[in-house]
């Protein structure tokens, strides 16, 4: 146990301190504040910090996974995809004639989608060029169940030369959330 007194008469509390606690058994000192901070006590910490991963690894294990799991969730949700809320894309589709792709299975694009978006199932998307050439130069939307498989999507047609591609953030339960219109129309 350590002590920490800033009073000019801390030689008398040390002092009389370490009698009293030295007579039931503990060990006292008085130090300046911040005097824990110093070298010696960080070469210390130092030391003992592999025995205490040794002894609370269940806690440090959880300590890396979790730190790791943030770090990837802030840094590789959409490097070089830029993801758009529900209104920028209707802003997109008003004002700069943006094209919208629909990624989900033809079965979760009939029971509702975007107004005069196109159906491309992911899958068969990314290996067709001559899918993908008509909207080249031209801005695009990309949209999923959930916008995961947008992003996923939107790495590798980036990498054909793509120049304005945007995902829909949050994918369609995005837009049905921010209670936008879907249809069932072809």
């Amino acid at each position: 146990m350590v002590w920490f007194l800033e009073s000019p008469s801390a030689s008398f509390l040390d002092s009389s301190l370490n009698r009293y606690f030295l007579s039931t058994g503990y060990n006292v000192s008085c130090t300046p504040r911040y005097q824990h901070l110093s070298g010696t006590n960080a070469k210390y910490i130092m030391e003992k910090l592999p025995e205490f991963i040794a002894n609370h690894l269940f806690l440090v294990s959880l300590l890396v996974a979790i730190t790791s799991l943030l770090l990837w969730n802030i840094f590789s949700g959409a490097i070089g995809v830029t993801q758009i809320a529900p209104t920028e894309v209707t802003r997109l589709i008003n004002h700069e004639n943006a094209d919208v792709l629909d990624l989900r299975s033809s079965e979760e694009f009939e029971k509702g989608h975007i107004i005069n978006s196109i159906n491309l199932v992911a899958s068969a998307l990314e290996g067709s060029e001559k899918e993908l050439g008509k909207y080249k130069n031209k801005t695009v939307v990309l949209c999923c169940g959930h916008g995961q498989e947008s992003i996923r999507v939107a790495r590798i047609i980036k990498m054909k030369g793509f120049g304005k591609l945007y995902c829909l953030k949050g994918g369609i339960t995005a837009w049905q959330n921010a209670n936008l219109p879907l249809t069932k129309n072809t």
